[in-house]
């Protein structure tokens, strides 16, 4: 029974005021963990989501390059056979001047 009267508690009064401190303390420590396990879920989530966003960024990047080279490799491709029929025209030129002198 806890002491009324004022005066001094006896041991076992400290026990049990000591024993609710303690109960109180792991409560309070237990709910502040529960907060930061909640904040970090929620960040990781957060993370999770910046990850598969990034993740087609950079999928849309690779299939762009690949295009860009494709591109490139047509254009190239175009030039050579534009100067090949420029060479041919020249040289048919040449042949078409030759004859008329």
């Amino acid at each position: 029974m806890p002491n009324t009267s004022g005066s001094t508690p006896r041991p076992q009064e400290l026990r049990i005021k000591s024993g609710e401190d303690d109960m109180k303390d792991l409560a309070e420590k237990f709910t502040e963990i529960e907060r930061r396990i909640k904040k970090l879920v929620d960040e990781n989530r957060s993370h999770k989501k910046r990850v598969r966003e990034l993740e087609k960024e950079l999928a849309q990047s690779r299939h762009d390059t690949k295009k860009s080279a494709q591109v490139q490799d047509k254009h190239l491709d175009l030039r050579k056979r534009v100067e090949k029929i420029l060479k041919d025209l020249e040289g048919v030129e040449t042949k078409k001047a030759d004859s008329v002198r």
